[in-house]
């Protein structure tokens, strides 16, 4: 059966060629310091508990990276004074019956700058016809000292049933109504929070993540979307009409050209912490375990037989006061076949080479013991809970590299060499699925060779020269980095949205469209 595994981040192959090896291992531990190093210099946890595919565009030459720096501290300088009073919000998510709040409330997820000063906000909710007000509260709830802005929690406590819901800043203030959903309600075991796919082309590793956690027992995995190749998008329709997978169009801040900056430029992974949280939110009270991963990171169940859920279960059994489980993350490399007909599952599976070396760790959640989540660890926890920390022998994450592709067949280097997976039940539920969904038509469309991971590979290397130079004021997102225009066919995300000075000069913005647009020119930043 014909299937390729090429991770996310793993910048490993050009347009037209492989790389080595030697580069491979070597850029593999250059990311992995890289992403350690990023991690140490936070340590942002204790203060919140008292009060991984990203881009940035950096020069190309010695002289245009010095520009560039002189640049970046004059925009610093010019923009320190300006105002911070831009509150850009998410969809509102409604929990009419909750468990983890004392009455009906609507959560609102946002984002502003690290300085903005949380306002009286009143919330208007109506019944049949009846009008309510009630004073909202906005925490920040994820910052980092790199980036100008933060993710900050609204909440609205209101009544049941309620029918429009919109908020204000004075009493005499006619308020803003806000489209809310509901919070998730279906009870499901497991879900995973997804990064956000951006220039997304590696199917392969894509196929592997989504047919390990199919047989895992996984009830979702939740894939927000910038702009992705036409081809893996169409697989993802496959599993999301299974229920396997729910897409979601992923999250830009508004801005326009009065603004000193695009404060997605100065939102942390292009807006990463927003998405996990939002859906953190979603998921809040229908989810037993929430899992925050990238593509490439593939939860290992262990110490059960019951398949993933009973192996958390397990996990947090032993610690009652976990609020969530930090896990190792073991670097794995594996082979895949350029051609999507030329590849093979089984080799996939079989040949992964599972490293000693352990990279920064993810985080497996129960979702209403957490108020905030970050890349590696939650940001903020309800009271009585706090990180714990799994030992390698509970559970783990594999998180998937391609060592190397070949043309047809696999090299005489891809032994076959144990793991924790159930490969040949993995292959055969694969298999099965792969027949009765037609995924034969989808593989046609498939890429060949990644074109936009070399680009991906510069700005890694550049980022971490920038941190090692001055770190402070360079948020590490997409922002920066020259993407190029390309003959490929992608699935883009255009955003359309709103804006309110209210009556206090607080600009309120929020996204009121979003959709999925086909494109012959290539993915979109």
């Amino acid at each position: 059966m014909i299937f390729i595994d090429s991770a996310r981040n793993s910048v490993i192959s050009s347009t037209r060629r492989s790389l080595s090896k030697v580069q491979s291992i070597h850029f593999l531990l250059f990311t992995s310091s890289f992403t350690l190093f990023y991690i140490s210099v936070f340590h942002f946890n204790a203060a919140f508990n008292s009060g991984s595919n990203f881009f940035s565009r950096t020069p190309q030459t010695d002289a245009n990276f010095s520009a560039f720096l002189h640049s970046t501290a004059i925009h610093n300088l010019s923009t320190s004074k300006l105002r911070n009073d831009h509150l850009f919000i998410t969809t509102p998510i409604y929990y009419e019956d909750p468990k983890s709040f004392h009455r009906p409330t609507i959560a609102v997820v946002a984002a502003a700058d690290k300085a903005f000063s949380p306002r009286s906000l009143l919330c208007t909710a109506y019944r049949n016809g009846h009008k309510r007000v009630t004073l909202g509260s906005i925490q920040k709830i994820t910052f980092t000292p790199y980036c100008k802005w933060a993710t900050y929690l609204v909440l609205c406590p209101v009544q049941s049933k309620i029918e429009t819901f919109g908020i204000s800043t004075t009493h005499s203030e006619e308020p803003l109504t806000l489209n809310f959903i509901r919070a998730d309600s279906l009870r499901r075991s497991v879900v995973v929070c997804m990064s956000r796919m951006f220039l997304y082309e590696n199917w392969q590793i894509l196929l592997t993540t989504l047919e390990i956690y199919r047989y895992y027992g996984v009830d979702l995995l939740v894939a927000y979307i910038d702009s992705i190749v036409a081809g893996a998008y169409e697989l993802l329709q496959v599993y999301a009409k299974e229920g396997l997978v729910m897409i979601e169009p992923s999250v830009k801040i508004y801005h326009n050209e009065d603004m000193a900056f695009n404060p997605n430029d100065e939102s942390e992974w292009g807006n990463q912490m927003i998405v996990y949280n939002h859906c953190l939110y979603r998921f809040r009270e229908s989810a037993e375990f929430v899992v925050f991963a990238d593509w490439d990171d593939v939860l290992v169940p262990r110490g059960s037989d019951g398949g993933m859920v009973d192996s958390l279960r397990t996990l947090f059994d032993a610690n009652s006061r976990a609020g969530a489980f930090q896990l190792h993350r073991m670097s794995t490399t594996v082979f895949a076949a350029a051609d999507p007909k030329h590849f093979d599952l089984t080799t996939t599976l079989t040949t992964m080479h599972v490293s000693e070396f352990f990279g920064p760790g993810k985080v497996v959640a129960i979702p209403s013991r957490i108020k905030g989540a970050w890349v590696h660890k939650p940001s903020v926890y309800e009271y009585g809970y706090q990180l714990a920390y799994a030992r390698t022998h509970q559970s783990w994450f594999y998180h998937l590299r391609i060592l190397s592709t070949y043309k047809e067949k696999p090299p005489k280097d891809a032994k076959i060499r144990p793991n924790e997976l159930n490969s040949s039940e993995i292959v055969k539920s694969f298999n099965e699925f792969y027949k009765s969904k037609n995924i034969d038509q989808i593989f046609t469309k498939l890429p060949t060779s990644q074109t936009y991971l070399i680009e991906m590979e510069k700005c890694y290397k550049e980022i971490a020269h920038i941190f090692n130079l001055n770190s402070h004021g360079h948020c590490p997102n997409q922002a920066f980095c020259p993407v190029p225009q390309l003959p490929i066919d992608c699935i883009n995300v255009s955003h359309e949205f709103a804006e309110r000075r209210m009556a206090n000069t607080m600009l309120v913005s929020y996204r009121t469209k979003s959709e999925f647009l086909f494109s012959r020119t290539g993915c979109l930043p």
